[in-house]
């Protein structure tokens, strides 16, 4: 039986999740890849969930609506890719934004965002600064 085919709207999706994607567009998948992660363990919701065609209840919306305005925030990731990638609407990416801003009048809510918001930013800058691949040895050879 052949395997079926992917629908263009869930490709980018479908690829964000770890298909292959065009050299262009992996750095901001990968940064996308990083709050995705984050927002993962917070909210206790799956990628497939949070990516989904599906709105899903509340709680997935604030979940998806933080993993927008994550991404919009500490990499500056414009709405229009990022609606792109993730197969939203750039207008519901913005709608997003909106909404996760407004709720910041709730100290708990902003000082949760905040912590995200840091931890973020500085694997971010970690990573820019002293890029460690993976599979090289870190032992010492000239002793």
């Amino acid at each position: 039986m052949p395997a079926q085919a992917i629908k263009p709207r869930c490709l980018r999706r479908h690829q964000i999740l770890g298909a292959s994607l065009p050299q262009n567009e992996l750095h901001t998948a990968c940064k996308i890849r990083l709050v995705l992660s984050s927002v993962q363990l917070i909210y206790h919701a799956h990628a497939t969930h949070l990516l989904g065609p599906s709105r899903g209840g509340r709680h997935l919306a604030r979940a998806r609506q933080t993993m927008h305005y994550l991404a919009h925030c500490c990499f500056s990731i414009s709405y229009s890719e990022l609606a792109r990638l993730t197969g939203r609407d750039r207008t519901t990416v913005a709608h997003a934004c909106r909404r996760v801003e407004d709720s910041r009048d709730d100290p708990r809510i902003d000082k949760g965002l905040y912590f995200l918001e840091s931890s973020l930013t500085s694997m971010a800058l970690m990573n820019l600064r002293t890029p460690y691949h993976f599979g090289e040895a870190d032992d010492d050879s000239s002793g």
